[in-house]
């Protein structure tokens, strides 16, 4: 499988969002994430010699001929003196004499085949496909782009493609309004910020250490001065640790905090111990701390240091908001504590956070899990309330009310409060398991006002929490005609799980369908059983309607992925509707046959 080793970089320009041209003086279909303009992003381009426009401007709003595409991507590798120099053949006979150095340097250098043999389309308008694929080969270096033609080849793939450069529907979307040339200019910014390939290994994974602007500044196009001149407010600026030249280094002394634009670091501090806390669209300032604890306000444009503070430990700070012109921050020293920073003024709060979440409380300021208390940390200061137990943690939270629980090995208390601290009631439910902490009953969702999972179905009504089913609930659904409920569930001492996915934990689940009555009544219509597939294991009920129950089958497919089977039971029988893509490769075609033998042997 082709890998592409990127850099590490923090995308200025390919974080775009699809953005038709309609009512804006912008010409154009593709749109970058840039403080520039379209404009802007043209003189850019031009400051570094790399686009020139035509003796009338820029015109942006005109197409883009293919043999005026040559030129433009010739100038964008850097290449113009060379490819005058050179005056490389072609084969293609519609070239006109100002095009064809550039068309002959392309051709020569495995950027384009033209679209035949003998022509290569000059007076015919580039499409953002066309020009996609021609900035995606020419993000390669000749011997890498060649080693992997030859690998796509051998192997019936073509890996240059529009989409390395464009962003979800934009190719198709500009093509049908028009490739204009300020679509050609935002796409060669882009450029700027994809990783250079300078070599392919031998399973056709690409290696590439530096973005293509950094790759022009190391072969002289261009200066690194004059790069941060020409971008300086066009690009959006990156700030984290970076080497000097923006390669990857294995020594951690060559990264230091930095200013990055489009792969090149165009500040840097030169100081290894000080490393990134936090910027983005969130606090009011760029922060910056040293290993040994200290903390500092980072001048964007200059990254001077202002200090902040000292000794507040060394494993980190981590920012959670802003409330008004107030920075929060969770800061760990022995425990986890809060720090606000208002400008230069910093406060400790002196708390002990259980863990570093901080959760909005829907009035501007935000509710932190204390150490037996929740604690709101908002405009006018900091409140304390206490907590339903002393180890109670707020784990979900509605605009009607707070769900705690008190989890240990042998038991958890569920807890619901309204949102003035009010207790609405609690619950406690014992663990099946005792002794086996990751077992214990939980809540695995929320939604208006019921809560359910491992510690049953509640509903929170009359300002009370009202306990519906006891048993186990990983989902439910709801039998109109009579307001009865069916739910996934398990017998008490039973353990059923099923694979999460690559990387993600084991999900929670039954090995049987009940059905609980308005007075509590349960009735079982399908119990666990082995099978051809292994024990039971039920995944969602995706609709309960009168006489039908709909609900879905989980089975593993390949290792650690799980398929489906969508199953509706009605008047005593399991009908399999539909399944998953994969099962039928890992079980045969008559997988759902085999299903409905089991699951009616089983209800």
């Amino acid at each position: 499988m082709l890998k592409r080793i990127l850099i590490l970089l923090t995308t200025i320009c390919l974080s775009t969002t699809l953005a038709l041209a309609v009512q804006t003086a912008e010409p154009g279909t593709i749109r970058n994430d840039c403080p520039g303009s379209v404009h802007a992003q043209a003189q850019m381009l031009k400051d570094l010699g790399l686009f020139k426009g035509t003796g009338k401007g820029f015109e942006l709003e005109k197409p883009l001929t293919r043999a005026e595409a040559a030129v433009m991507v010739t100038r964008l590798l850097g290449a113009e003196a060379g490819a005058k120099t050179e005056n490389n053949s072609h084969p293609f006979r519609d070239v006109p004499a100002w095009a064809s150095p550039y068309v002959g340097w392309l051709y020569q250098n495995g950027v384009t085949k033209g679209v035949s043999g003998t022509e290569y389309g000059s007076g015919r308008n580039v499409t953002c496909q066309q020009f996609g694929v021609f900035l995606t080969r020419a993000s390669y270096e000749p011997s890498a782009r060649q080693a992997l033609t030859d690998y796509g080849k051998k192997h019936g793939v073509d890996f240059f493609e529009a989409n390395a450069i464009t962003v979800g529907d934009e190719t198709a979307a500009c093509d049908k309004a028009g490739f204009l040339r300020a679509d050609a200019v935002a796409m060669a910014v882009r450029l700027l910020d994809s990783s250079f390939v300078e070599g392919v290994d031998g399973e056709g994974n690409v290696i590439a250490d530096v973005s293509v602007a950094q790759a022009l500044i190391e072969r002289g196009v261009f200066t690194r001065e004059q790069f941060k001149e020409a971008a300086w407010e066009v690009l959006e600026p990156a700030y984290f640790a970076s080497t000097a030249d923006g390669r990857r280094s294995e020594k951690e002394s060559d990264y230091t905090l930095a200013c990055v634009m489009s792969g090149v670091p165009v500040l840097r501090t030169g100081d290894s111990s000080l490393h990134y806390v936090y910027t983005g669209d969130g606090p009011t300032q760029l922060y910056a701390a040293r290993d040994n604890g200290g903390l500092f306000v980072v001048d964007p444009d200059t990254l001077a240091l202002t200090a902040l503070g000292s000794g507040w430990g060394t494993s980190g700070f981590t920012y959670f908001g802003t409330i008004g012109q107030t920075d929060c921050f969770f800061i760990k020293d022995e425990a986890y504590d809060v720090l606000t920073i208002t400008g230069t003024n910093c406060k400790r709060l002196g708390l002990t956070v259980a863990e570093p979440v901080a959760k909005p409380d829907g009035k501007g300021g935000y509710l932190l899990d204390c150490a037996g208390s929740v604690c709101c940390l908002d405009a006018e200061g900091l409140h304390v309330a206490s907590a339903p137990t002393e180890n109670s943690r707020l784990t979900h939270q509605t605009n009607l009310f707070d769900v705690y629980e008190d989890v240990n090995a042998e038991r958890t208390i569920l807890s619901v409060a309204g949102k003035d601290g009010t207790l609405l009631g609690s619950y406690t439910i014992k663990n099946d398991y005792k002794g086996d902490l990751s077992y214990a009953p939980k809540v695995e969702g929320v939604k208006n006002n019921v809560l359910w999972g491992g510690v049953g179905y509640y509903q929170v009504t009359g300002g009370k929490l009202i306990q519906r089913v006891a048993r186990p609930v990983y989902d439910f659904g709801t039998i109109w005609s009579d307001n009865s409920m069916v739910v996934v569930t398990h017998e008490p001492g039973v353990r059923v799980t099923y694979d999460g996915g690559r990387g993600a934990s084991p999900q929670r689940s039954g090995d049987r369908l009940v059905r609980v009555a308005l007075d509590g009544t349960e009735t079982v219509v399908l119990s666990g059983t082995e099978g051809p597939f292994g024990p039971l294991v039920l995944g969602k009920v995706t609709e309960a309607a009168d006489g039908r129950i709909a609900f879905t089958v989980l089975v593993p497919t390949e290792p650690f992925m799980t398929g489906a089977f969508t199953c509706v039971l009605e008047r005593g029988r399991v009908t399999v509707k539909d399944q998953t893509g994969d099962i039928a490769f890992w079980y045969g075609e008559d997988a759902a046959q085999k299903a409905e033998t089991w699951l009616n042997a089983g209800k």
